[in-house]
């Protein structure tokens, strides 16, 4: 048993497995159209710029958070942003906290992913430098 999970380890591709990943993360287009940036990104995991273990805790805090009732006593100016694309959050569920939230503004990126603060990231920057004013 041990042999067969070391052999599978060692026939796992790190890179590809990023890969896959992204293709839920980021637009199609945009992996096909900015492959240098991919790439940069990968070197930057690979390269441990951003070590395992604080992936891993962030994943984990991300599958536990929940606001739940919490989001209602935000009384802060909230900007919410989400992409019309995001295969890993719906931009429906930021409909939520954008009714909920007193002052809060909902910007929908068109076409966007997950990751539409790197997609549109000029258009996205401009959307938070206004928010702020």
């Amino acid at each position: 048993m041990n042999t067969v999970l070391c052999e599978r380890r060692n026939e796992w591709n790190f890179e590809e497995d990023l890969m896959r990943k992204f293709s839920l993360i980021f637009n199609p287009e945009y992996m096909e159209e900015h492959p240098e940036e991919i790439n940069q990104i990968i070197f930057w995991i690979n390269d441990e710029v951003v070590p395992r273990y604080a992936l891993t805790r962030q994943l984990d805090a991300i599958r536990r958070f929940n606001l739940g009732d919490e989001v209602s006593r935000i009384r802060a100016p909230t900007l919410i942003t989400a992409g019309t694309s995001d295969r890993v959050v719906s931009y429906k569920s930021s409909e939520i906290p954008a009714e909920i939230i007193p002052n809060s503004r909902l910007v929908l990126f068109e076409e966007a992913s997950h990751f539409l603060f790197i997609e549109e990231a000029p258009l996205f920057n401009r959307t938070v430098m206004d928010f702020f004013g």
